[in-house]
């Protein structure tokens, strides 16, 4: 080519070199079909004009490297991305450069949202002929503005920089990013944007696709550097800031969540064609990745020696060298005495915190692959999706349930999401976008069977049916007990929680001066009210004021003394999501003398909960909402309270000869003494659908699933400029996620009039349950943000 041999025979000074005319050729055909001739051309160049020690021969060596790397038989994902072309954050991030160090990141994280974002506007618009193969269609580009505005808001409000995107139409909004984002670059960074792209063939997606994943890798050398530092500010006996790096990285990764959403608009053909040509440059190869997950806790043996592992050899190194990872100082400082009780805390949850950052990602990579694959082999030297499959269940970290025991409010290490079958047994999600299993859950479809089965019996009734019913209930009281930690026998179930509180409350005689019953405002409203009725028997009702959506447990803990009866009190408050410390709570007020009542309704189905463990007196719960069944209660009761229950709203099934059919001369002697009157089976049968599933897919992997879920609301929530009430700390916050959004009832109507349902208690309330999907929950916020911003103007 003429530039490129004049350059040679002139003067061949890197700084001068022609990138732009290389690069067009580059463009013409794609990487794969350079013709041979200009590439020996560029290595010939790259032997002698290339050698210097200057920063621009530096740089022309690193391109050639990159542009020959099919020609030196080393194609890899390093080079395929250019990935030595960018200006990644890289080195010591020590307080005089951590600032320096961020900043880096999000400018270029931003400029390459808006390089791809404005290739999709040339070709568009016709402006442009570069890849000009399989281009989509004007809906899915509309898509990649909104998607790509949004992917780019967390770095611009990083940089004090929002309002560059603060418009509602999307074109315009992407349009104004690339303007800001062309008036930031140096010189420097428009070529190093312009050589960082090299694509294999000449198919429209993979510019996008070549981006989207760059940004990713900026991301991953951002963690990398954060968490190296972190590690060295507990080996310094520093954990307060190496919990501040943790979080830093948190949020960075889940506000890159986003690429995934732009990434998952890739025409699945389109991949299939470029792909062809990567020849093994897989995203297993990522070093930045294995760097990040390295420095979390050092690998197992088998995983160091993986195929993923040995494509990254400089990172394998580091690891069979002995580098020091966050775990490992972890430990240290442990050890050393070094790590007070308040420190563990905040770095337990701040560690618990990342690795659900990094497990939402590892899903998310996992379900966009295989969307793009299916189950076809991979081309990085590994079986595809099956090895993102197994790749999920790897540990981030083992410290935090290794180093102590489990608390009872503590949510669990990530689990992989269910199989795809769990939400194929929901018709429900078939005609709408369901997030409202806080309200009522979604049931499975072999609800249907009972139902069947039930007209069956009453079309041909025998009164022998009572037999078979009386074992579907004890099946699925003693199913619930089990699901809640408490021993066989000591669950009972009835029409609705108001009436279960109203036996447990007529057990007590409310004499002074142990009289009083201690709540909270952030109670449902059926409990303060059943309280109230029950003054007239000498109840004297102590409601505490929270002052906003969350709890006050110090003034909770105050007003709970001597005079205290019962404690009442709910796990997650229905109005915020918030939760309380159970555990704190539960020991306070046996401390005292008082007993506890929870109401477990808002979490029971999507929040672990031992009730042995805890060592709680009473508990009282529900089916239709997290437990993906339909109308009944349940109440538990710890057993060694039983001899001293005597309720006095109660019914016939109380007796201790209730079965015979004769006078009762006393109560039963086990729980069945809290039963009320003839029971209604039908609910407790169809509900027992849903306990079994529930109890299949596991409360921890629910856990894990509904967190990943809520971050993402609150996330985009935060994105959107939508006031969040819910907690943000993973570890405080429910299975609901609670958004103060002006006339939010109307909000909940037109959203439901796109099929997007939730429900509004004085705040919208969005409550995923295991069934749903992070793209679920994107395509709601996408409306939300919609409906929400119409509002505004």
């Amino acid at each position: 080519m003429r530039e490129l041999t004049d350059w040679l025979t002139e003067n061949p000074d890197p700084a001068a070199f022609p990138y732009p005319a290389v690069v067009d050729r580059f463009h013409r055909t794609g990487k794969h079909f350079v013709d041979n001739e200009l590439l020996a051309l560029l290595d010939q160049i790259r032997k002698v004009a290339a050698t210097g020690a200057e920063p621009t021969a530096e740089t022309l060596r690193c391109f050639l490297d990159v542009a020959l790397d099919k020609w030196d038989e080393r194609y890899d994902y390093q080079s395929y991305l250019a990935l030595d072309m960018l200006p990644m954050p890289r080195g010591k991030s020590t307080d005089e450069r951590r600032s320096e160090l961020r900043q880096l990141h999000d400018r270029l994280h931003v400029h390459l949202i808006a390089d791809a974002l404005a290739f999709e506007t040339a070709a568009e618009s016709g402006a442009t002929d570069l890849l000009p193969q399989q281009r989509p269609e004007p809906a899915r580009v509309a898509k990649r503005y909104r998607l790509g505005v949004r992917a780019a808001a967390p770095a611009l409000a990083r940089l004090g920089r929002s309002a560059v995107v603060d418009h509602p139409d999307p074109p315009a909004a992407a349009a104004a990013l690339h303007r800001w984002s062309v008036a930031e670059q140096s010189p420097t960074d428009r070529r190093d944007l312009l050589v960082s792209m090299l694509p294999v063939y000449l198919v429209h997606d993979e510019y996008l696709f070549i981006r989207m994943l760059q940004a990713y890798e900026s991301t991953f050398a951002m963690l990398a550097v954060e968490l190296r530092a972190a590690v060295e500010e507990l080996e310094g006996g520093c954990p307060r800031p190496a919990a501040d790096r943790l979080a830093y990285g948190r949020d960075l990764l889940n506000g890159a969540g986003p690429l995934f959403s732009l990434i998952a608009t890739v025409q699945p053909d389109s991949f299939r064609t470029f792909r062809v040509y990567t020849e093994g440059a897989s995203a297993i190869q990522s070093r930045s990745y294995k760097l990040m997950e390295s420095l979390c806790r050092a690998p197992d043996e088998s995983r160091v020696s993986s195929a993923a592992y040995r494509s990254v050899p400089e990172v394998r190194e580091r690891v069979l060298a002995g580098q020091s990872t966050i775990e490992q100082a972890y430990h240290a400082i442990s050890r050393d005495g070094r790590l007070g009780e308040s420190d563990r805390h905040l770095l337990d949850t701040r560690m618990s915190e990342f690795a659900n950052a990094v497990s939402q990602w590892r899903n998310t990579h996992y379900r966009i692959a295989v969307r793009m694959l299916g189950t076809r082999p991979g081309t990085g030297y590994t079986e595809g999706t099956p090895y993102l499959a197994s790749a999920r269940t790897i540990p981030v970290f083992t410290t935090t349930s290794e180093a102590r025991r489990p608390q009872v409010n503590e949510f669990p290490q990530p689990q992989p999401a269910p199989h795809p079958a769990v939400r194929e047994q929901f018709p429900l999600l078939k005609t709408c976008v369901y997030l409202n299993s806080n309200s009522t859950g979604a049931v499975p479809q072999a609800a249907e069977h009972v139902l069947t089965r039930y007209w069956e019996t009453l079309r041909t009734w025998r009164d022998d049916a009572w037999d078979g019913w009386h074992d579907g209930l004890r099946k699925y009281t003693d199913g619930l007990a089990a699901f809640i930690g408490a021993p066989p026998g000591s669950v009972i179930t009835d029409a609705n929680l108001s009436t279960l509180l109203v036996r447990i409350a007529s057990c007590f005689d409310y004499q002074s001066p142990r009289n009083r019953v201690v709540t909270t405002d952030l109670e449902f409203p059926t409990i303060p009210f059943i309280w109230n009725a029950f003054r007239r028997y000498g109840a004297e009702l102590d409601t505490v004021s929270s002052g906003g959506p969350r709890f006050d447990e110090e003034e909770l803990l105050r007003r709970i003394d001597e005079r205290t009866l019962l404690v009442c009190v709910p796990h997650a408050s229905y109005s915020s999501g918030a939760t309380l410390d159970l555990e704190r709570l539960v020991k306070h007020a046996h401390d005292v003398g008082a007993l506890v009542i929870v109401d477990a309704f808002q979490t029971v189905g999507v929040m672990p909960l031992d009730v042995t463990a805890l060592g709680v007196d009473f508990v009282l719960g529900g089916s239709h909402k997290w437990m993906c069944g339909v109308g009944t209660a349940f109440l538990y009761a710890r057993p060694d309270l039983l001899p001293s229950l005597e309720p006095a709203a109660t019914g016939w099934q109380a007796g201790n000869r209730a079965m015979t059919f004769q006078p009762s001369t006393g109560w039963a002697p086990d729980m069945r003494r809290l039963g009320g009157g003839t029971p209604f089976p039908l609910t407790s049968l169809v509900s027992q659908v849903g306990l079994d599933l529930l109890t299949g897919v596991g409360i921890d992997t629910i856990r894990a699933h509904s967190l990943a879920c809520t971050e993402r609301v609150i996330t985009r929530a935060g994105e959107a400029g939508i006031p969040v009430v819910s907690p943000t700390d993973s570890h405080r916050r429910g299975g609901v996620v609670c958004l103060d959004v002006p006339d939010g009832e109307a909000v909940k109507r037109r959203l439901a009039e796109r099929n997007m349902i939730c429900s509004w208690r004085g705040y919208l309330r969005i409550g995923p349950h295991i069934y749903n999907t992070l793209d679920e929950i994107d395509e709601f916020m996408d409306t939300l943000t919609e409906v929400y911003r119409e509002d505004r103007r």
